[in-house]
């Protein structure tokens, strides 16, 4: 009997330390807690954007600070391809000014932010990343529309929830909205998606979490007029900017000697 509660006690003991070591486990995963955005939207098609990022670190992938993947092409109304502009305003590291650096490609711009001699030390961090970014707005000929890719599609993390605030200038008429989730190109609808009482403004909440390299993008379709066309000067720069390399290119053909 003695023999028989002693194995008992033995194997409780067993399955409580494996049950703690499981918790453990989970808790000590690598994760983004929260990822909360807030778009305002010029009357020009300016985005201001504040990314608040609340992630837990366990001294692995996440040690010295975190690094944010932004893509500097966009497809326009007509599916061209085009490059956007973007400029980094600020980022911290629980409230407080961190240290960050850019590594920019045609394609997109990496944006480090902590110090690569200090480790944070492992446990939860909130991370803010504020910075205006130009030429998203589509514009079709009957409607504009504010596509945004919330989260971008490039964290080795799963994100445990998403929402998003934007906020659309004076005189915006939204007419419809759609929110999508998961993998680039993917059609899932896990979004909650709703209008704020001033009617210009929408909310978007995921309803489930997102796995390691899916996102969260929300699109507001506007009445025609809600975001002003752009002038022919930013049209002209534009073009300078799309063709800078081709234009540069036939420059230098026609210096060359014959």
């Amino acid at each position: 009997m003695n023999h028989s509660f002693k194995t008992l006690r033995l194997v409780i003991v067993s399955v409580v330390l494996f049950c703690a070591a499981s918790l453990s486990s989970a808790l000590a995963e690598e994760v983004i807690k929260s990822f909360d955005a807030k778009v305002q939207v010029a009357k020009d098609g300016t985005y201001t954007v504040t990314e608040t990022i609340t992630v837990n670190s366990e001294g692995r992938k996440i040690r010295r600070g975190i690094f944010r993947d932004f893509p500097l092409l966009f497809e326009d109304a007509d599916g061209k391809e085009k490059q956007v502009g973007f400029h980094l305003i600020s980022t911290l590291r629980n409230g407080k000014p961190d240290k960050n650096r850019l590594k920019e490609s045609s394609s997109s711009v990496r944006i480090y932010i902590g110090d690569k001699d200090v480790f944070i030390g492992n446990g939860e961090h909130t991370y803010t990343i504020k910075y205006e970014t130009t030429r998203q707005v589509r514009y079709f000929s009957n409607h504009e529309e504010v596509y945004w890719n919330v989260t971008g599609n490039f964290w080795d993390f799963p994100i445990q929830s998403s929402t998003a605030e934007f906020i659309l200038p004076e005189g915006a008429s939204i007419t419809d909205t759609a929110g999508f989730t998961g993998r680039v190109g993917s059609t899932e609808q896990a979004v909650k998606l709703s209008k704020g009482p001033s009617g210009r403004t929408v909310k978007a909440v995921t309803s489930r979490s997102l796995g390691r390299y899916e996102g969260m993008t929300v699109a507001i379709k506007l009445a025609k007029g809600s975001i002003a066309l752009p002038s022919d000067k930013q049209l002209s720069a534009w073009f300078w900017q799309d063709n800078k390399a081709m234009i540069l290119g036939l420059i230098g053909l026609m210096a060359m000697p014959s």
